[in-house]
């Protein structure tokens, strides 16, 4: 063993050492109140559930299994390995972030786009926008209180602008 390995064989044994130890107090609190709420579930509600996430396991590791590389790290050193799989993860991370940030931003815009106030705005701007909401605009009279959107999701959004 070189010295990555016997580095690596430590932090197994710490986290085994971590997952074998008593659990504290508020962790055996919280498994007592989640027994007692789980027997408030019916048992065939509890086994559909259990199915239910099982194929979806099921499923999901079927589909790795033909989306992966097979000996994809053969003949490598365990800390080339561990390098890949560092490389790896930070690429999920950070498409995990820009995915995060698009959904963010594009509720940002629709609570934006649905506000009382933003009915006001009625400028060329918004008019130039609208056509990629997927909304059309009903009512849109210049000096109106009130302005009208139809498109998907919603067949109609009506909304009174406060003077």
């Amino acid at each position: 063993m070189n010295e990555y390995e016997l580095k690596a064989w430590k932090e197994i044994e710490d986290w085994k050492r971590q997952i074998l130890k008593r659990s504290g107090l508020l962790s055996r609190v919280s498994k007592k109140v989640q027994t007692k709420m789980n027997s408030y579930i019916p048992e065939k509600v509890q086994n559909a559930i259990t199915v239910a996430i099982k194929n979806m396991v099921r499923a999901t590791l079927t589909g790795s299994h033909f989306t992966t590389k097979k000996n994809q790290s053969y003949g490598l050193t365990l800390e080339e390995k561990d390098q890949r799989v560092k490389e790896k993860m930070e690429t999920y991370r950070k498409t995990a972030i820009i995915e995060g940030a698009g959904t963010g931003a594009g509720g940002s815009y629709w609570v934006l786009l649905t506000s009382r106030s933003f009915c006001r705005l009625k400028s060329n701007s918004f008019l130039t926008q609208l056509p990629f909401t997927g909304l059309t605009p009903v009512n849109m009279k210049n000096g109106s209180s009130s302005c009208r959107f139809s498109g998907w999701p919603f067949p109609a959004i009506t909304y009174a602008a406060k003077r």
